[in-house]
Order: C-alpha cells, then structure tokens, then sequence
C-alpha cells in the first residue's frame, strides 16, 4: 500500500530560509520512527520528499530536492499521483492546516486531522473556549490583549503564542505584577497573538492517541518541562502508568466526548494534559504525530499498524470541512 510521508522540516520546503538543524533533527526522528515501524509492521510503501541537504532514507522512494522549486515541483507530482497523505508539520502559521487542505483539495486521501478542526485546534484560545462549553476540563485562557483590560485571573501565570508548539516562547511569572510587565513591553499586535492562562501546579502528562471510528489510547506519557521563567520542552517519558485522577477508563471517556465534540478529529492525535493528585486540565489538541509516537514501536505498540488496519477497515472518513 503506497503512502507519502510528509515531514515539513525534512522535506525541502525550507531551502529558502535558514536550516534550522534542531527542527530539522526532531522532524527526522519522528519520519524515520514513522518509516521503520512501517517498514517493520505493515505493507506501507512510503515516499518521502527528502531535502538534499540530508541523507536519503533507506528502502523508501526518497524524492530529492535542492530548490524550492524543485521541491514545489515534487509536492505538486505528489498530489499529482499519489493517493494517501500522512503529514507531520507544526500548526505554527497555518503549515499544517494549509498542507491538509492541498491534499484534499486535490482529491487525496488525508491520513489526519480536517483542515477546519487543525485551525480550531491550532488556536489556543478558540480550543479552550470550545472544551469549556462543555464538561471537558481545560484551563481558562484570554489573550493578553484582553487580560491587561480585564483579567479573569490573576497569580502565576503562564504567557505563551496562541498558535505555538512545545513550549516555544513559553513563559511562567510568579505573579500578575511580572506577567503585566512582560506584556506591556510587547507591541499591541504581539499582545493579540499571545494567551494568559493561570498556572496550575501538576504533572505535565500527554496521551497519544489514534482516532478512527473511535478512539485508541497508544500511551500514557510524562513530559519533561524545564526552566524557571522561561520553559522548554525536554522531551517525554513514553507509556507510563495512568495517574489516580485519570485512569484509562477516564481517558477514554474523555476523549469520546472529545470525539463527539470534534468529529473530524482523525489519525494520530497527541493530546497534553496538567494532572496532579485529584484533577485533570487538557492543555492542548495536537491534531499530528508528536514525538511521544517516537518510542511506541520500540515498546510492540505500532502506530503504523494501527493507522494500516484502520485503511483496511476503511475508517478514514475526512472531509474538507
């Protein structure tokens, strides 16, 4: 069964910018655990369109680009003749949104997430508004812009872009009078594009999920944050045991009201969560691979398998909504 891979960082579409070596190494890592665990577990035929400036993967069709035309030229022959798209790309500026809305608009089968539901994820502030309308715990969140004017909070708090992956630009204020201060040296249009939530004191956590006719947990994980002010993302710690205050059987409720709530939430879907002794707060909707998926066929969970038998059993209904 043929299927492209598509990994934005890796693929070229960046020959005109500055080679960001760090995005381009977690991209690599999370295409070459996609290719292996398909290579290893399922029939898939993978292609690649692979930037120049980077090895070639072996035993895959690797689609070699060394301009940004040539790399225009080989996502076009893509949509051209190929069927299915499994796409790996942050939600930062649209990419992933834009990507998945090429692939249907060209009649492909999209292995993801809709277009509409990656923007709505995407979102922060949108997201958060949408789980608080119904019993799904989330954290409460303004736009900075709003939170100076009016703010529902006050304490610690976090500050951070209202489209932004992993803990770019993420910053924790031990109190309002910081938060302020950050916020009023940032220009009004920074202030628009930046969210204030409180802070909650509890374990970073993330499910890995695949959604198809319903939703699959793949692994429970713990995410290792660093930093005092400002936050980075270390990486997870994959398949761990469920916490007292969401067991596996209250995850998967959760994320079947979730299901209801986004019905187009489809494929390989990470979803990060603040947890500590008795409750549960869903932080945020990463409607793609993430790099917790990276570990999962080293423990015999294949995602790869899951995402071959869900074609086979022809559950992939997403539309271009």
């Amino acid at each position: 069964m043929k299927i492209v891979v598509y990994e934005y960082f890796t693929s070229g579409a960046l020959l005109n910018r500055d080679f960001s070596s760090e995005l381009a190494h977690e991209g690599d890592e999370m295409l070459q655990a996609v290719i292996n665990d398909m290579l290893s577990n399922t029939s898939f035929q993978p292609t690649v369109i692979r930037d120049a400036r980077l090895p070639p993967l072996n035993n895959i069709n690797n689609i070699r680009v060394d301009s940004v035309s040539a790399y225009q030229q080989a996502w076009q022959q893509c949509l051209e003749e190929e069927t299915r798209f499994l796409l790996i790309a942050p939600e930062t500026e649209g990419v992933l949104a834009s990507l998945a809305t090429q692939v249907l608009n060209a009649g492909r089968q999209l292995l993801g997430t809709s277009p509409k539901t990656t923007a709505l994820c995407t979102n922060k502030l949108e997201c958060s508004q949408k789980l608080a309308s119904t019993d799904i715990s989330t954290i409460p969140t303004q736009t900075a812009e709003n939170w100076l004017a009016q703010p529902a909070f006050l304490g610690a708090l976090i500050c951070k872009p209202i489209d932004g992956a992993g803990c770019v630009d993420t910053y924790l204020f031990e109190s309002e009078i910081a938060a302020a201060h950050y916020l009023h040296q940032c220009s009004h249009h920074q202030r628009q594009t930046i969210i204030v939530q409180p802070f909650i004191s509890g374990t970073p956590m993330s499910l890995s999920v695949f959604f198809a006719d319903k939703p699959h947990i793949l692994s429970c994980n713990q995410q290792i944050i660093t930093g005092n002010n400002q936050l980075t993302y270390e990486g997870s710690i994959v398949n761990l045991p469920f916490p007292n205050a969401l067991t596996k059987v209250q995850a998967t409720t959760m994320l079947t009201k979730l299901r209801s709530l986004l019905p187009e939430l489809w494929g390989f879907v990470g979803v990060d969560l603040i947890v500590n002794e008795d409750e549960y707060w869903i932080v945020d909707i990463n409607p793609r691979l993430t790099t917790s998926f990276n570990q999962l066929s080293q423990l015999e969970t294949s995602p790869a398998q899951r995402l071959f038998n869900a074609l086979a059993e022809n559950e992939f209904k997403v539309s271009n909504d």
